[in-house]
């Protein structure tokens, strides 16, 4: 049985949330929240760090 794309980020979320690895923290409401790791952050990670290293195609 294969994962759906949907379960791998709640997984990759969740991963996030337990190791502690804010990457936003604002104050809504008076309170401060914190937004922790997910899928899409470390797709964002990926591609900054190969940019300078690829060309466009490539990435």
């Amino acid at each position: 049985m294969h994962a759906s794309t949907w379960e791998v980020s709640r997984i990759v979320s969740a991963i996030g949330k337990k190791a502690g690895i804010v990457v936003d923290e604002r104050t809504r409401g008076g309170q401060l929240v914190w937004k922790f790791a997910s899928a899409h952050d470390l797709r964002r990670g990926f591609g900054k760090r190969w940019a300078a290293k690829l060309p466009p195609h490539q990435l």
